[in-house]
């Protein structure tokens, strides 16, 4: 028996692409895309699973779901892991259905750090940018975990210093200039 698995990248076709999203069935999404349809034609696979982005435009779906001839099944990935995440699946495997949610949430996977909600969202791009200004995902849910910062032994934190918006690193925990973390700062998200 021969399985296919696989996705194409969805950055051509996601809503977060603010500049020259793809919304119809051409361009280089689409040549990727297509370059599943070869593996699937040269290897004749008994069964196929093809996974991407539920915010991709109408016209794509419906070609998607034309060219592999079966309708999508839209499952988001929180129900089996800590990451909100709307994915369609195009399968011609028998009996897939919506899985039941296992109650994973970021508190379950993190090896330090605190979230800042259950589940989390993808990073974006500019993360690295971000510094501790709060992240926002397109629906405007915040997008961070955050370590502790480093407190006194009477439980007080240090101070945050008047040039915090300049300053940069020496703010920011694990500083190991002067050790006078004062802010937590984001680290990771999933």
């Amino acid at each position: 028996m021969k399985l296919l698995l696989g996705g194409s990248p969805c950055t051509h076709w996601s809503i977060a692409q603010t500049r020259n999203r793809e919304t119809q069935p051409e361009g280089l999404g689409w040549e990727l895309f297509r370059n599943y349809l070869i593996a699937r034609e040269r290897y004749g696979p008994d069964f196929y699973l093809y996974e991407n982005n539920k915010s991709m435009a109408p016209a794509i779906r419906a070609q998607i779901t034309a060219e592999l001839g079966v309708e999508p099944i839209l499952i988001n990935s929180a129900l089996v892991s800590a990451q909100s995440r709307q994915r369609l699946y195009w399968t011609n495997i028998p009996g897939v259905e919506l899985p039941e949610d296992r109650g994973i949430v970021l508190l379950d996977i993190l090896e330090s750090g605190l979230p800042l909600r259950e589940k989390g969202y993808t990073l974006d791009a500019n993360y690295y940018k971000g510094g501790a200004a709060p992240l926002k995902h397109q629906s405007g849910k915040r997008l961070i975990v955050a370590e502790p910062v480093n407190i006194t032994t009477d439980g007080k934190a240090q101070c945050l210093r008047a040039t915090y918006y300049k300053d940069g690193i020496r703010n920011m925990v694990g500083n190991t200039v002067d050790r006078k973390t004062c802010v937590a700062t984001p680290v990771s998200a999933i």
